[in-house]
């Protein structure tokens, strides 16, 4: 597991040869954070919206990318996106079954 190149090409763990991009950042925080913005939305009349969106973003841009296998969903951080593209609903179709 040494060599990059040989990670990308398969996964260590299923070998399976597709990848996607995701943010490490944990979906239940994320969810509870626009949560907590659309309740405050009556009482806040719709200002705490541009707030969390502020929010939103710099989480987005702070968070670090990692590479999903598609088959396993091994995760791999510290390694170079390349020509990697966010997850792609009809490719997980094909893999959903394996899990």
């Amino acid at each position: 597991m040494g060599d990059i190149t040989k990670v990308l090409e398969q996964c260590p763990i299923c070998q399976c040869r597709q990848f996607y991009l995701s943010k490490d950042f944990n979906q239940f925080v994320g969810c509870l954070i626009m949560l907590i913005g659309i309740i405050l939305v009556p009482f806040t009349y719709c200002l705490s919206l541009p707030v969390f969106a502020l929010i939103d973003w710099l989480l987005h841009s702070k968070v670090q990318t990692i590479i999903n296998c598609y088959k396993c969903g091994s995760e791999f951080r510290g390694f170079p996106k390349g020509n990697l593209k966010p997850f792609m609903h009809h490719i997980g179709l094909k893999y959903d079954k394996c899990r």
